[in-house]
């Protein structure tokens, strides 16, 4: 199945089978515009805590705002649960391309940097770091299990390394 969430429920498909239903999906995925630039994906917890069937619950997002630890918990206690946090490389560390303009999407403002500064690119590389420590802490305290995917790789040779090694800690081939 899968639940599209910004600030509410953008689009939600029930659980189904076959390759009919998995291009559905994609299609979704691929498709779906959102009304809404902000993110709260404790809504779409609520609407999957619902459910009567224990499922895995692949929550896909960059994981930027915060989320209750207790929303997920609950989730985590019956759902197998993956966080899998996207990360494109230059939200790791800044370029060094003179100035620029960024925007802050969800909240609609703009600022301009000078990414020359090396002290910038430093205090930069710092707060991302600091992002991945919390992350995976939030992870921990919540009993989802913490996965991150790089933008400039292909995601399908992740996401098997992903799913081999959970194979393998449950004793399957």
């Amino acid at each position: 199945g899968l639940v599209l969430v910004s600030d509410r429920i953008e689009l939600e498909l029930a659980p189904a089978g076959g390759v009919r239903h998995l291009s559905q999906l994609v299609r979704a995925l691929v498709a779906t515009p959102t009304t809404s630039p902000s993110t709260k994906l404790s809504i779409g917890l609520a609407r999957v805590r619902r459910t009567a069937r224990r499922a895995m619950l692949v929550v896909v997002s960059d994981f930027i705002t915060e989320e209750p630890s207790f929303t997920w918990r609950r989730a985590a206690r019956r759902h197998d649960t993956i966080a899998l946090r996207v990360v494109d490389p230059r939200d790791n560390e800044l370029p060094t391309a003179g100035l620029l303009s960024l925007e802050d999407v969800e909240r609609g403002t703009r600022r301009i940097v000078d990414s020359s500064s090396r002290r910038l690119r430093k205090s930069y590389a710092g707060a991302a770091a600091a992002r991945t420590r919390s992350f995976e802490r939030w992870c921990a305290n919540s009993g989802i299990q913490a996965f991150t995917m790089m933008t400039d790789i292909d995601p399908i040779v992740p996401l098997i390394e992903l799913f081999s090694r959970r194979a393998t800690r449950r004793g399957a081939r």
